[in-house]
C-alpha cells in the first residue's frame, strides 16, 4: 500500500510542483496588497489542462519569468530528489519515476501545445 501511494506521489509531484513554481513567483512580483489571479482547475484546452491567467500589470520580462518558473522548479526539485536517491538505494526508482515524468511534461508541452501552453505563451511576452 505505502508503495502505490509513494508511486503515485512520485508521478504526480511534479505537476503539483509546477504550479507551485508558477504560484511562487506570480506570489512575489505582486504589488503589495494585491492577490494572485484565481486559477481555472482542469479545463480542456486541447488536452486536460491547469489554466490560470496572467493577471494585468506584469511587464514582458515579468510575465515569461512567470511562465517558465513551473518548468524550473520542476527541474531543480530533480536534483535534491537525485541526492536522496543517492544516500538510500531503495528511492532510485521513484527518482526515476520522478524524472520521466518531468521529461515527458516538458515533452508534451512542446509537442502538444494548447491556446493555454506555458511555452507557447512565452512567444507572447517577447520584446
Amino acid at each position: 500500500m505505502i508503495q502505490a501511494v509513494l508511486i503515485l506521489g512520485a508521478v504526480l509531484a511534479p505537476f503539483v510542483i509546477h504550479e507551485l513554481g508558477h504560484y511562487a513567483v506570480l506570489f512575489f512580483r505582486m504589488p503589495k496588497g494585491a492577490r494572485p489571479y484565481p486559477w481555472k482547475f482542469f479545463q480542456w484546452d486541447g488536452g486536460l489542462r491547469f489554466v490560470w491567467t496572467i493577471p494585468e500589470g506584469f511587464n514582458r520580462r515579468e510575465s515569461r519569468e512567470i511562465l517558465i518558473a513551473g518548468f524550473v522548479a520542476e527541474m531543480l526539485f530533480a536534483a535534491p530528489i537525485a541526492l536522496i536517491a543517492l544516500w538510500d538505494v531503495r528511492t532510485v526508482f521513484l527518482t526515476a519515476l520522478y524524472v520521466l515524468v518531468t521529461a515527458g511534461h516538458l515533452w508534451h508541452y512542446a509537442v502538444n501545445p494548447g491556446k493555454s501552453d506555458d511555452l507557447l505563451n512565452l512567444s507572447l511576452y517577447k520584446d
